[in-house]
């Protein structure tokens, strides 16, 4: 299900019928009682519950009429297909009317919008209510219908109804559609826009705007100090429980809290051994942006904070998964451009300084697609190595959304144009 994100909310379909198929029973109705109606069939819904509208009082007609085309809110292309309609419309009993009835809880800045013909000129009226059709509150009076046999479109404005927002039972008609001696009235294409507002899930990093993290919230001195995920670092998650506060010098395998001592100039990194095996770090980010992401813009600063004594050089391995639930499971997607080598790798071990053993690091992750509301994982890799270890981390963090190219559209009735040089001089003819 498509949808678009603007500075408040989510903007979502909540319910469509486009009667596109249209067959209730066979035979039109001559419904004259009030309460009387036929339930149209729903053609997609977003929305929990199931919404109903229905079309009440008389000469409903089952078959329907010839309906129009329409893209919806959610990027589908419906037909033409059917329309429903009510068909030589007679007799004094009540007018004709559409209820709708929806859960609209979550959702606030509601708006409906229908297609139709009229056969004469006629207005409606917007009715609300929250107790089950107990006590109705009037929030349209004599909107105007235009007659004619072309498609028109109505739009109802109901955002600044704030009282059908977040209700579990929502009742909306539309009545005086259609009176005595109107020959003809259809409709199609009858839609339900609501507003859900973003709120990013627990855990999660933002991407609508740029992301920078220098980890100096860090503990800067301890050893077992509690990590918890995406707590300890908003957003951030790690396969590890606690993680040392250390300057390199120490082989203890671990989560580290790397820098000089006392410092509060920290970088996040580990020191893999038998005893941790492979150590994980990540970040979860969450697409809250109003467009697909095609790539992000991503630097740090990788450092290197003990040599372990090693002569082959180590990493940290970068990798991404889109819609992961933690560190380790599903497929992830090796950037190698994106890993951290460390620049030092001899048999004199010991601790080093990271902020001059050093490498900046930026690039580009493309070639996937991430919708709004979807995540991405960020992961860096430690790997339990032979030997012994170095200490390794990252530091500096920038992450930055890049939103797939659209180009600029305009729309004019007519223009052409034919440029044709005389010499080096360019001639244009234009017709607007």
């Amino acid at each position: 299900m498509s949808s678009t994100i603007n500075d408040s909310g989510i903007v979502k379909q909540m319910a469509i019928w486009t009667f596109d198929t249209l067959n209730l029973d066979g035979d039109d109705d001559d419904e004259s009682g009030s309460g009387s109606g036929t339930t149209l069939p729903i053609k997609t819904e977003n929305l929990r519950g199931t919404p109903s509208l229905q079309m009440f009082y008389q000469d409903i007609d089952d078959d329907g009429k010839a309906g129009i085309a329409y893209t919806d809110i959610a990027g589908v292309t419906h037909t033409a297909g059917r329309a429903a309609a009510w068909d030589d419309i007679r007799g004094d009993g009540p007018d004709a009317e559409l209820l709708l009835k929806l859960d609209s809880r979550d959702w606030n800045n509601i708006s409906l919008r229908f297609d139709y013909q009229s056969d004469s000129a006629n207005s409606f009226d917007v009715e609300y209510s929250t107790n089950g059709g107990t006590n109705w509150t009037k929030s349209l009076d004599n909107a105007p219908l235009t007659p004619g046999g072309s498609w028109r479109t109505a739009n109802i404005d109901l955002t600044t109804v704030t009282a059908i927002e977040n209700q579990s039972s929502v009742q909306i008609r539309i009545n005086d559609l259609a009176r005595n001696g109107n020959n003809e009235f259809r409709f199609d294409n009858f839609e339900v826009v609501g507003e859900t507002t973003v709120t990013n899930p627990a855990g999660t990093i933002s991407l609508s705007t740029p992301y920078s993290e220098n980890f100096d919230s860090l503990a800067a001195s301890g050893t077992g100090n509690a990590w918890s995920d995406a707590n300890t670092l908003e957003g951030w998650y790690s396969n590890r429980t606690t993680y040392n506060a250390g300057s390199g010098t120490s082989t203890t395998g671990a989560l580290y809290s790397f820098g000089s001592t006392g410092s509060s100039d920290r970088a996040l990194g580990s020191l893999a051994s038998d005893g941790t095996g492979q150590i994980l770090t990540g970040a979860r980010f969450y697409n809250d942006t109003n467009t697909t992401l095609s790539s992000l813009s991503l630097s740090y600063t990788g450092e290197q904070w003990r040599n372990g004594g090693n002569t082959t050089p180590q990493k940290l391995d970068f990798a991404y998964q889109i819609g992961a639930t933690n560190l380790t499971g599903g497929t992830w997607t090796n950037i190698d451009a994106l890993d951290f080598t460390g620049p030092v790798a001899t048999n004199n071990s010991g601790g080093l300084n990271g902020n001059n053993n050093r490498v900046d690091i930026s690039g580009t992750l493309s070639g996937f697609s991430l919708a709004p509301g979807q995540e991405i994982w960020l992961r860096w890799s430690d790997a339990n190595d032979a030997g012994n270890d170095h200490g390794l981390a990252i530091d500096n963090l920038q992450v930055t959304k890049r939103s797939r190219f659209k180009a600029p559209s305009f729309t004019t009735d007519y223009f052409c144009a034919t440029i044709v040089y005389r010499g080096s001089m360019p001639i244009i003819y234009a017709c607007v």
